[in-house]
């Protein structure tokens, strides 16, 4: 059943608020953003989320109290994307760094190390969490009904 005075103190007013008003108190409760690695993905790799939801992600305090909340896995799946592309252009860079020096026989410097890579993928994707004040949280996949789930999806 609907809460008729709850409901109608969130819809807006227009016009300046009215002093006094139910409405000038209005405060809406902190919520707890969980996404998925959908709502982040962004398809150019200048972007590691997506520029949509991180536009709405700093508009969203503006409004209401938000605690951003990533499961590992999502975390862990941004990474690994970004760690396997950076991976592939390094293999890239090897092959053309040889063939330079062989043409040229000029030292090609060396490449990060795979560790490296991983490390600073990491480290900007922590920073970007840190600055949106998110948190990382444990994926209970042994809760996890799967055999249901499997069969559902069937």
């Amino acid at each position: 059943m609907i809460n008729c005075e709850a409901a109608a103190l969130r819809v807006p007013i227009p016009g300046p608020p009215i002093p006094d008003s139910p409405m000038t108190k209005l405060t809406l409760p902190p919520y707890e953003l969980l996404v998925d690695t959908n709502a982040l993905y962004s398809k150019d790799l200048n972007h590691l989320i997506s520029p949509g939801f991180d536009a709405a992600l700093g508009e969203a305090p503006k409004t209401c109290s938000i605690s951003l909340c990533l499961p590992d896995v999502v975390r862990n799946e941004i990474i690994a994307r970004r760690v396997r592309i950076a991976l592939k252009s390094r293999e890239s860079i090897q092959k053309a760094g040889k063939n330079l020096s062989v043409c040229t026989g000029l030292e090609t410097r060396k490449v990060p190390s795979e560790s490296a890579i991983r490390t600073k993928v990491s480290n900007i994707f922590d920073k970007w969490l840190q600055r949106h004040n998110g948190s990382i949280i444990q994926f209970a996949g042994s809760k996890v009904v799967w055999n249901r789930i499997m069969n559902n999806a069937v």
